[in-house]
């Protein structure tokens, strides 16, 4: 192939999706061999930056096995049809399998265009999810009773061979080729410590599903336990809050306090009365006239919306920073907190729209202070590494942002923060398993999350987790673009 038709794998899009947990997909009508290398480089960088370089070929080895099986099931459907002949019928079935390899193998180009035409496709797609590997490769081919049977059947095989040499030397089935490469892949399954149930295939909706489940390697998991813990103890060092948010705080806390003192407080500080009057006249709250008196700006934001302002204030002064980088984090921060109180408006619940805005300010506390951490915990990890003996991979998944999420749950924990804000950071890549009671408010982070990266096009439509999707009533990618530019020239405004 020439050098020139290499697609180029966009590895900032395959660390974002790893970073949200949702799939990298790849679909084709006719699976040519830049494609076929394109899905290997996808593969290969994938794994990479999950430090899992050394299962690869097999990986790779799974992934062409099952887009083989899956473009010969589209092939079938079309031979079957141009033949005249019932593929779900027993009969037809054995009567067009006498000659489908010898016919569609001489004419390959002709059944490869009958099948772009009626719309059957090959569709690999990667994930990581909850500390698993998925690799799925499906068609929009239905199985039929007879294509389950040859499948199972070659499933019962495998388990009858204890290494690969000896099934070779096993004459199979020769109907539809040997069936070996099914059996090749149960067995390296095995050979990575897995059964078969490992490898399972679905029908849904008319579209055939082929998933390979892999655990994340254990290992990594198991040593980057020690490099966690030192960046807690790093968060335990960290100051708790300026003492005139405290003050504040507690004015806020003690049920004898009148608005008038706390406005009073917060005049004091400059910094904060001058964001205070900032989010009040800000598109959020549509006066139709700038609000300029402390006392009135507090009124409107109410107690809960003073406290919530204290917290992003205090966390921007305990972790703030002149870095170029860290900037470019607190900016896309208040970009999410503000799509995040869009989002929460949808709900019509005033509890989630209370919350909404400081829960995606502090969305990526876990990441602010990755990124913050000071000279002496890197030199602190790299003695742990050392004593250990740990890679300097695992270190590397720690600082990708792996375990940002706990890492701001802790910090947020240490701060006192109410239990909605701890919980959202907790529970940002793992929505669906958020406590019921806030349920809602995870879900609408995450999702004005989805639709930022969206926005920016880290992700494509398909990333966006369907259960969101149906959740705020997105129907199309079209109405989800218009839906983000609205809230984009709102930010901007």
């Amino acid at each position: 192939m020439e050098k020139d038709k290499r697609i180029i794998v966009d590895s900032e899009k395959i660390e974002t999706a790893i970073r949200l947990g949702v799939p990298i997909a790849i679909t084709s009508y006719t699976l040519p061999k830049e494609t076929e290398v394109y899905i290997t480089d996808v593969i290969s960088e994938f794994l990479k930056q999950l430090h899992c370089t050394d299962i690869t070929d097999y990986i790779v080895y799974y992934t062409n096995e099952l887009t083989t099986n899956a473009k010969k099931a589209n092939t079938k459907r079309v031979y079957f049809k141009e033949r005249g002949l019932n593929i779900s019928d027993s009969e037809d079935y054995d009567l067009g399998m006498k000659d489908f390899k010898e016919e569609t193998i001489s004419n390959m180009e002709h059944y490869l265009e009958l099948q772009k035409k009626a719309g059957l496709y090959v569709k690999m797609s990667l994930q990581l999810k909850r500390d698993n590997i998925i690799l799925e490769v499906s068609n929009n081919a239905a199985l039929t009773r007879q294509e389950f049977k040859r499948i199972f059947d070659k499933i019962v095989r495998a388990r009858q061979f204890s290494s690969l040499d000896e099934a070779f030397t096993q004459v199979l089935d020769s109907t539809e080729g040997a069936g070996l490469g099914l059996v090749i892949m149960v067995l390296m399954l095995k050979k990575m410590g897995l059964d078969e149930k490992a490898y399972q295939i679905d029908v849904v909706d008319g579209v055939t599903i082929n998933r390979v489940t892999i655990p994340l390697k254990l290992e990594l998991k198991k040593e980057a336990e020690p490099l966690t813990r030192a960046i807690v103890e790093y968060i335990n060092e960290i100051p708790q809050f300026p003492e005139n948010i405290m003050q504040i705080q507690r004015a806020i806390n003690d049920p004898d306090s009148k608005m008038q003192k706390i406005a009073q407080l917060i005049s004091s500080d400059i910094g904060l009365a001058t964001d205070l009057l900032k989010h009040v006249n800000s598109v959020a709250f549509g006066l139709s006239k700038p609000c300029m008196n402390i006392v009135e700006a507090v009124k409107f934001v109410g107690l809960r919306g003073i406290q919530n302002l204290l917290y992003s204030m205090g966390t921007i002064k305990v972790l703030e920073t002149t870095e170029n980088e860290q900037k470019q984090i607190w900016e896309n921060a208040y970009r999410l907190a503000f799509f995040s109180l869009n989002v929460a408006k949808l709900t019509g619940k005033r509890n989630i729209v209370d919350d909404a805005y400081i829960c995606g300010l502090l969305h990526d506390l876990g990441k602010i202070i990755l990124g913050s951490m000071y000279p002496e915990l890197i030199v602190k990890l790299a003695e742990i590494q050392a004593e250990r003996n740990i890679s300097p991979q695992v270190m590397d998944m720690i600082m990708s942002g792996m375990a940002q999420a706990e890492i701001g749950a802790t910090l947020a924990e240490k701060w006192n923060f109410p239990e909605p804000i701890v919980v959202t950071i907790r529970y940002q890549d793992n929505f669906e398993n958020a406590p019921e009671e806030h349920k809602e408010l995870v879900e609408s982070v995450c999702f004005a999350d989805f639709m930022l990266n969206f926005s920016q096009n880290r992700i494509e439509y398909y990333q966006v987790p369907e259960a969101l999707l149906k959740r705020f009533k997105i129907k199309s990618e079209e109405q989800l673009k218009n839906l983000c530019e609205k809230f984009e020239f709102a930010f901007e405004k």
